[in-house]
């Protein structure tokens, strides 16, 4: 497990994501988003690991296409 002291806030998983925390939360309610860890149970504190981030936007790039 990585040690607590290496996870993000919902914060700053936002802000290195570029989006509001509030976007965050609307995606983890929808399942969609970064994967995240919940500390404490079903209602704890949400943290996001940053290597799950940086999966997340990797994931996200779009290669351009031939517009030929």
């Amino acid at each position: 497990m990585v040690p607590e002291a290496n996870l993000l806030t919902v914060e700053q998983a936002a802000a290195l994501v570029g989006v509001s925390p509030w976007t965050l939360r609307k995606w983890r309610s929808k399942g969609q988003g970064p994967r995240f860890v919940r500390l404490g149970g079903a209602m704890g504190t949400v943290r996001y690991r940053p290597q799950d981030l940086d999966a997340y936007l990797e994931a996200s790039v779009v290669e351009p296409t031939d517009c030929k």
